[in-house]
């Protein structure tokens, strides 16, 4: 069974570093506001915290997949 991979990466989501500054629900000013969107990276990284935890091998396919896993791994040692 593959590792669950981010939804987020758009053509036009800007990147700092290699890492994608995607939305957030925030009722902030920011670079990285959401207006209405559903989910964001840390909803993501939350629900699939339990499944992604369990993969020794992990494949970045995009900006938004490093920005889950370095998410992933601030919830794991928080």
């Amino acid at each position: 069974m593959p590792a669950y991979h981010s939804n987020l990466m758009a053509t036009e989501t800007r990147l700092v570093g290699e890492h994608g500054l995607l939305p957030v629900k925030t009722q902030f000013k920011g670079p990285a506001r959401g207006d209405g969107v559903d989910s964001d990276i840390i909803d993501e990284a939350i629900y699939y915290f339990k499944a992604n935890v369990f993969f020794k091998n992990y494949e970045i396919k995009n900006e938004a997949d490093r920005t889950l896993i370095y998410v992933t791994l601030y919830i794991l040692n928080a």
